[in-house]
């Protein structure tokens, strides 16, 4: 009796489900109609109906990627039918969320996802469904518009506030030093070979998404004559990239008077000096020096060093990061030796030796034996031979053996190291060899 009675229930939710599902098929073809070209969009149902727990679980990515790229209204009865049908799969989170996402970003309505994760993820799904159905599309059909140019300001800020919060999705905090933290997030945001595919395509742009991110990184409108600058204020790394892509595109034309107005707070202005730069435009280097001057912030302070790393204007900037050196902050002295990286001129050297002979900052030591292996002259090689020498007999130097030999290599043009990984003794031994070398030339 109790089987036959569930038999029924299971029956009856599978008749409302296709109820459902048969709805959203209908009102997608109703729509399909209306658009000159509707491949795409049968393409983009044919991944999701492709969508599985296996070999071709990552398929909906691509159908939510041209679904954005189209923008059309057909998308909206489309994910939510499969916001249904994929709840149950595997990876069925991750799913709901990029519909979620998706349709947030079509229509400027802030959709949450309606996921749980529960014993039947599909019944707690259909119901959520019904919901977004019953409360925003059926009563709102006809007037919901992806068109971003016709959206309310309201929606617009929806919109950019979901590109961000996905951007931001990407930030990780591993425990690492707070100059590391700032510095790799740097990385991800100004070299686009390293952020990997941004979370936005160009279709997603417009004009009215500036002053929206404009107002998200702290800029003022009417700035008071002197700028007054919170503390809480930090840079805003993951709107860095949607404002460099607005530059470029033309939708962002005041970034360049907003980094260089001194009444704005300066974490404004160096979020829009980082946007510039992503936008293929030089870093204004002596305006970040003179901002840095001021700064008394930290993390800002440490944006500042580390976006100098990035400038193509060396002579500008070698003096303030040497002068940074003598810092007795550690983390600023590390930002410093970051941002030299590479590009170290001479008058560096026995700032950098002293890291050498002293192991401090830690966190900066192997990024000294890189840059001295780099610099030219036999003052840089006598660093690196000396350090060689301390390092055969000291054990806290003796871990650095293997990068101080490659970087004496590099200075003096020589191989004593073969390919191949090798025990410790090998790379002791073969630095006796490089210095017997060294001692030959004097």
């Amino acid at each position: 009796m109790y089987a036959l009675m569930l038999v029924g229930v299971l029956c009856c939710v599978s008749a409302e489900e296709d109820k459902l599902l048969q709805k959203l098929d209908a009102d997608f073809e109703e729509l399909l109609k209306k658009e000159k070209d509707p491949q795409p969009l049968r393409e983009a149902a044919r991944l999701l109906e492709r969508t599985n727990n296996s070999d071709r679980w990552t398929a909906y990515m691509e159908a939510v990627a041209i679904l954005r790229r189209t923008r059309a209204k057909a998308a909206i009865p489309l994910l939510l039918k499969y916001m249904v049908l994929h709840a149950a799969n595997g990876n069925g989170g991750m799913n709901i969320q990029a519909y979620a996402d998706t349709l947030t970003i079509l229509t400027g309505k802030d959709v949450d996802s309606p996921y749980q994760n529960v014993a039947d993820r599909k019944t707690s799904m259909r119901a959520g469904v019904q919901k977004l159905i019953d409360g925003w599309w059926e009563p709102n059909k006809e007037k919901i518009s992806t068109d971003l140019e016709a959206m309310s300001k309201e929606q617009v800020q929806v919109v950019v506030h979901r590109l961000i919060r996905q951007a931001r999705s990407r930030e990780r905090d591993d425990g690492r030093e707070l100059t590391d933290t700032i510095s790799r997030r740097l990385a991800e945001v100004l070299e686009p070979e390293r952020a990997g595919r941004q979370p936005w395509q160009g279709e997603e742009l417009s004009a009215a998404m500036t002053p929206v991110l404009l107002d998200l990184v702290g800029y003022d409108e009417k700035p008071p004559p002197k700028a007054a600058d919170s503390d809480a204020a930090g840079i805003a790394y993951a709107a860095i990239p949607l404002l460099a892509n607005l530059r470029a595109n033309g939708l962002a034309p005041q970034l360049d008077k907003i980094a260089t107005d001194k009444r704005q707070g300066s974490a404004t202005r160096l979020t829009c000096f980082l946007a510039l730069y992503r936008a293929g435009e030089k870093l204004n280097a002596p305006e970040v020096v003179a901002l840095l001057d001021g700064e008394k912030k930290l993390d800002r302070r440490l944006a500042a060093i580390l976006a100098l790393r990035y400038s193509q204007d060396r002579k500008a900037v070698s003096a303030p990061l040497i002068k940074l050196l003598d810092d007795p902050n550690q983390n600023i002295q590390t930002a410093a030796i970051y941002a030299l990286e590479g590009s170290a001129p001479k008058e560096a050297l026995p700032k950098l030796k002293k890291v050498l002979d002293e192991l401090e900052p830690p966190q900066a030591v192997y990024v000294v034996i890189r840059t001295v292996g780099l610099m030219e002259g036999q003052e840089a090689r006598a660093a690196l031979a000396e350090f060689l020498a301390a390092a055969q007999d000291n054990p806290k130097k003796g871990r650095y053996i293997y990068q101080a030999l490659i970087a004496f290599e590099k200075s003096a043009g020589q191989n004593w190291i073969e390919a191949g990984a090798h025990p410790e003794a090998y790379y002791r031994e073969r630095a006796k060899q490089a210095l017997e070398w060294w001692k030959a030339q004097k």
